[in-house]
């Protein structure tokens, strides 16, 4: 902190009015951040009663606007300190203990949090029912069980991560958008905002097979991880047919091969975040090609006249 204080002053002469926009954001993700820990109960109704407060729930994430900031202002900072040395031998001392301070605060982030951080490679169970889903032409989604929105493996050391389900198959994955908070009066639960996700987590709960009540939500799949904790009833998977069975996890379908369901998507809505998407695009490429030509401008404006040697 200190180190990005007293680079801030050459970081505003690099960036302009970009230093501010910055420290604004930085000030603004902070204080979002701290809400949780602050007040948290009000956060539990925002997120439960205001849509798009979801975004504030992991509070973490805000705080990237402010890792930007010291990361750039830090070393800025930390090079004036060292040119308004005049002892050359005292420049080199200097800078190299700013280059250790880092790995004095925080030495269990070297190498790797000391060689626990590495690559976990997935069971080949995953990748059979990733192709096995990928073969069929149908665009219906898939139901992730057990019905929770965190898991734990042993081939992952037991550490508790979101369910990587979404991200690993070619398909739309429904699974539990409900947030298990531990707290000192126990564990809470802070309710997720997909309608879809909680209409079909009450039909979980309802206990009815799958194959009866999936479909409708456009649902013709379901994944049942056998290898984290959690349990599934019977019940739900009564009248499912199973096409590919691993130790690790099962793929069912919910419906008779020559019954397709569509997803809940349709072409349409896909259609409308597509046009949105690349809306976007052009619109940021459109005002950087404008944040770089008034940047040339500026450039222009402040270069000396060498013809007359004026400035």
């Amino acid at each position: 902190l200190i180190a990005a204080a007293a680079g801030f002053r050459p970081l505003r002469q690099s960036w302009g009015r970009g230093a501010d926009g910055l420290v604004g954001a930085a000030v603004l993700g902070l204080l979002l951040a701290a809400w949780g820990a602050v007040a948290p109960e009000s956060l539990v109704w925002a997120v439960e009663r205001i849509p798009g407060a979801g975004l504030f729930r992991d509070g973490q994430r805000l705080v990237a606007p402010l890792a930007v900031l010291l990361a750039s202002a830090a070393p800025l900072g930390a090079a004036r300190a060292v040119q308004g040395l005049g002892h050359a031998q005292g420049r080199r001392l200097v800078a190299a203990g700013l280059l250790l301070v880092p790995i004095l605060v925080l030495p269990d982030l070297s190498w790797g949090l000391l060689g626990r951080l590495s690559p976990v490679s997935y069971p080949e169970g995953w990748r059979e029912v990733r192709d096995e889903l990928a073969s069929f032409p149908d665009d219906a989604d898939v139901v992730s069980l057990p019905w929770q929105s965190f898991r734990s493996y042993p081939w992952n050391d037991e550490r508790a991560v979101l369910d990587p389900l979404p991200r690993f198959v070619n398909r739309v994955v429904v699974t539990s958008a409900d947030l298990p908070v531990r707290t000192a009066d126990g564990i809470r639960t802070v309710r997720g905002e997909d309608e879809r996700s909680t209409r079909i987590g009450a039909l979980v709960e309802s206990g009815e097979p799958l194959a009866a009540t999936m479909p409708a939500e456009g649902i013709g799949w379901a994944v049942v991880q056998t290898d984290t904790p959690g349990e599934v009833d019977p019940s739900l998977l009564g009248g499912a047919e199973v096409v590919v069975r691993t130790p690790s996890l099962s793929l069912l379908r919910l419906t008779p091969a020559d019954e397709p369901v569509d997803g809940a998507a349709p072409a349409a809505y896909r259609s409308v975040v597509v046009v949105v998407d690349v809306a976007v695009a052009i619109a940021a490429a459109v005002a950087l090609v404008f944040a770089a030509r008034r940047s040339r401008t500026a450039d222009t404006v402040r270069a000396p006249d060498r013809r007359d040697g004026r400035g």
